[in-house]
């Protein structure tokens, strides 16, 4: 009987036993249960602080270009006042140069083009010519032409043409008062009388 007592006990302990060690394993499952669900949130955090930080670089990054944006409209608008205020300031100190016609003199070789001023002072550099009809002498440069003045080119046929039929280029190149500089074109029209073409900032 004691035999018998005896092996009811140790069936109830290790009932009890396995009873125990499927609590354990439950309780042990529940903590890596509980540990899988924290690296999860923890894994969702970073995410989350990732999103949060490159939220914040794309505004940085928005601002920037909307600063640059604005700092290129002003330059573009400063760039625009800055041209039209060159152009205002050029414009003041314009020369206006024009020819007033042809003058031959008696021997019927010599004669003189009118080079005339109604603008601001310009400085004449010098006389570039293209013909194979004329050569230009006494030339005075450099001069200073003023405002509502006059003076001659003065050129001779080295050919046996009249100076009426004499083909020519001369350009004028001037200075305004700021030192900008011009290039004028005088070509002969009809009976070699002078005509402007070309007035160019060069």
């Amino acid at each position: 009987m004691d035999y018998i007592y005896l092996l009811f006990k140790i069936l109830i302990f290790l009932k009890q036993l396995s009873i125990i060690s499927i609590i354990i394993m439950e309780i042990t499952k529940f903590i890596f249960e509980i540990l899988g669900a924290l690296g999860a949130i923890g894994t969702f955090g970073a995410f989350v602080m990732l999103f949060i930080k490159d939220k914040y670089k794309q505004d940085q990054i928005d601002k920037l270009t909307n600063i640059t944006e604005k700092l290129t409209n002003i330059a573009s608008t400063l760039e625009v006042q800055n041209d039209n205020l060159a152009k205002q300031l050029r414009a003041s100190v314009l020369p206006e140069l024009w020819t007033n016609g042809i003058y031959q003199d008696a021997n019927g070789i010599d004669f003189k083009i009118n080079l005339s001023n109604r603008g601001e002072i310009a400085k004449l550099i010098k006389f570039e010519l293209e013909s194979d009809d004329i050569i230009l002498h006494n030339e005075h440069l450099p001069s200073d032409l003023l405002k509502e003045e006059e003076r001659w080119i003065f050129c001779e046929s080295n050919c046996e043409k009249r100076h009426v039929d004499c083909k020519y280029i001369i350009y004028v190149i001037y200075t305004d008062k700021l030192g900008n500089k011009y290039k004028l074109k005088i070509k002969s029209a009809k009976n070699a009388y002078p005509v402007i073409v070309g007035n160019d900032l060069v």
